[in-house]
């Protein structure tokens, strides 16, 4: 815990349910701020982070010659169709 502050480092797990669970509908970004007892700085980078992530590329790739089609459904709702 920080002495000067009142916070206390968290893990990667906390951070994710704390920047999962903004923005939420039962309170403003000030009370959010003040309920989990962080900075904006840290949940604004915690965000930022969360989104850069987001843009990056995963690579896939794959063994089988079975299948001359592969299909990619993304969470957006995009479809991405390969054929061989």
């Amino acid at each position: 815990m920080n002495e000067s502050s009142g916070r206390r480092r968290r893990s990667k797990e906390e951070w994710l349910q704390i920047v999962d669970g903004y923005p939420s509908r039962d309170c403003t970004r000030s009370e959010y701020l003040e309920r989990h007892n962080i900075s904006e700085n840290a949940l604004q980078y915690h965000l930022d982070k969360r989104k850069a992530k987001a843009k990056s590329f995963t690579s896939v790739s794959t063994s089988s010659s079975l299948s001359s089609e592969i299909t990619f459904e993304f969470p957006s709702g995009i479809r991405l169709q390969i054929r061989n």
